[in-house]
């Protein structure tokens, strides 16, 4: 007989992109003809899973409470694992009842979860079938292996049951009493219909919250931008703020993400993330970034001024127009130190960026290092360069160092939130 490899987390672990606490119980199965499980993993304390996945938010599955002692087998070892699809459990064994919505499934009733790609948006083509086989969706699929009866609805055995980001539904494949075949199927909870009505009758209780949390994996934007706004509100109430900022956000990418976004409701979620105060808002990163935009913008006009006045000067003193006391001989060697100071404190502004818009920042990094490069080069040669030939260079680095700037001042919302991206 064949004995099982098992070993205890002593720690925190991340497996199948799922946190398993301290306590859990790992299981290495051996390679065998009649089985391609590779590993189960049984939880000690009811969790849900896959909280580490890329695609989190669109996975209904991820936001099932498992009961205690249940197991999740899994096909591939968690190192070998190439797509993020290939973290989803193979089948999962509950030794407890599960809890959805309200509705007791049995722990005789078989799980799995079924997984299916996400489309390409119309227009598109996929990059490759990694990041096809990347980006999927994760529903559950339950096997009753007893009749039951749930809410008012009674379930003959080998009914499915479906749990999506729209709704708990099912359906029975069998025969009647005269052997006919016959197909029978209904919805068991409506989530929104069913958090609509809670909405107009009382206040939001667990199980509406629970719905809401399926409702933010659905297919359909409106009820993703709907649930995840509740969501957020319900987690700011409680003083969750890194989870009410996930919902917040989620919702935020979902109205701007369109062909016509609703600039109001953009506006609206953004001042809800803002008063997290917690960084993550387009209105934190825009102020945090405009003060030193404003500065940058004030030290090229500086500069620019500065070059058209000792141009003019170095001129008039050339043309014997000035006062040998007077003399311009410096203003090389003092506009290379101006444009010195002005690209070090740009590239600062570029690094600053750079955390936030990657592509912004290093536009604004590259513009500063050039005028760097330049400064040094006219401070080691300015007893033979003049102000109008350093001019030259200096002038379309002002004009592109003043453009960047203002477009980054006037960026949108949703170009904002692209750059980011």
């Amino acid at each position: 007989m064949t004995t099982l490899k098992e070993t205890t987390l002593k720690e925190e672990t991340v497996l199948y992109a799922t946190t398993f606490p301290v306590g859990t119980i790992i299981c290495e199965h051996p390679v065998a003809d009649t089985s391609d499980i590779v590993c189960s993993i049984k939880i000690i304390a009811p969790q849900k899973i896959l909280d580490q996945s890329v695609v989190q938010m669109q996975l209904t599955g991820s936001t099932v409470l498992f009961p205690s002692q249940t197991t999740f087998y899994y096909k591939i070892k968690n190192e070998a694992v190439e797509y993020a699809s290939e973290n989803v459990p193979a089948s999962v064994a509950l030794q407890e009842d599960l809890q959805v919505v309200g509705f007791s499934i049995p722990a005789s009733s078989q799980l799995m979860f079924l997984t299916n790609t996400s489309q390409a948006f119309v227009g598109e083509e996929e990059e490759s079938d990694r990041l096809q086989a990347n980006d999927f969706r994760a529903t559950v699929l339950i096997l009753l292996k007893e009749k039951i009866t749930l809410g008012r609805t009674t379930l003959p055995k080998e009914s499915h049951i479906y749990l999506t980001g729209k709704e708990l539904s099912w359906s029975y494949f069998g025969e009647d009493a005269n052997q006919n075949k016959m197909h029978q199927q209904g919805v068991l909870m409506d989530f929104r219909a069913h958090v609509e009505q809670a909405l107009k009758t009382g206040e939001l209780g667990d199980i509406e919250y629970e719905a809401l949390e399926y409702l933010s994996t659905s297919y359909f934007k409106e009820n993703i931008e709907w649930a995840c706004t509740l969501l957020g509100h319900y987690y700011k109430n409680k003083e969750e703020k890194t989870i009410a900022a996930k919902y917040y956000l989620q919702a935020y990418r979902t109205v701007v993400e369109t062909d016509t976004p609703n600039r109001e409701k953009a506006y609206q979620l953004d001042y809800w993330i803002s008063k997290l105060k917690m960084g993550v808002s387009i209105t934190e990163k825009k102020h945090s970034l405009r003060k030193f935009y404003m500065f940058n913008i004030f030290l090229v006009v500086v500069l620019f001024y500065a070059g058209v006045h000792l141009n003019e000067e170095e001129k008039a003193f050339l043309a014997g127009l000035r006062p040998q006391q007077d003399s311009y001989d410096w203003a090389t060697s003092f506009y290379a130190i101006l444009g010195l100071i002005c690209s070090l404190f740009a590239t600062y502004v570029g690094i600053r960026t750079w955390a936030t818009m990657r592509r912004m920042g290093v536009a604004v990094g590259l513009l500063s290092l050039l005028g760097f490069i330049y400064s040094m080069v006219v401070l080691v040669y300015a007893d033979t360069m003049r102000m109008e030939d350093v001019l030259m260079v200096y002038g379309p680095y002002i004009v592109l160092g003043m453009w960047l700037n203002a477009y980054v001042m006037m960026m949108r919302d949703r170009d904002f939130l692209e750059e980011e991206g």
